[in-house]
């Protein structure tokens, strides 16, 4: 992403062939201009090619869901943890 972030302005102002009056010299600025864009398209298609991965946004996803379960598990058992406290101490006081 950072290579596509710098490609950008460095195309747009290194070859501004529509400023360019020379039919040849325009003609080679727009030329490096579209190769440009064309590296363009392929740095960001290389940025979100996981070679079969999941994806940052899934494996984020996934993280949640699964510290929600923890959290859930944990609350639980706490809960019968301290149930079982109440009982213990019930039982120990008669």
């Amino acid at each position: 992403m950072a290579l596509a972030g710098a490609l950008v302005p460095t195309t747009y102002t290194a070859h501004a062939f529509w400023t360019i009056t020379d039919p040849a010299v325009r003609a080679q600025q727009k030329v490096h201009f579209l190769k440009n864009v064309g590296l363009l398209g392929g740095v960001l298609l290389a940025s979100v090619d996981t070679a079969g991965k999941p994806g940052l946004a899934y494996r984020t996803r996934y993280a949640q869901a699964h510290a929600r379960r923890q959290a859930a598990l944990t609350k639980r058992e706490a809960r019968r943890a301290t149930k079982g406290a109440r009982r213990f101490a019930r039982h120990a006081l008669d």
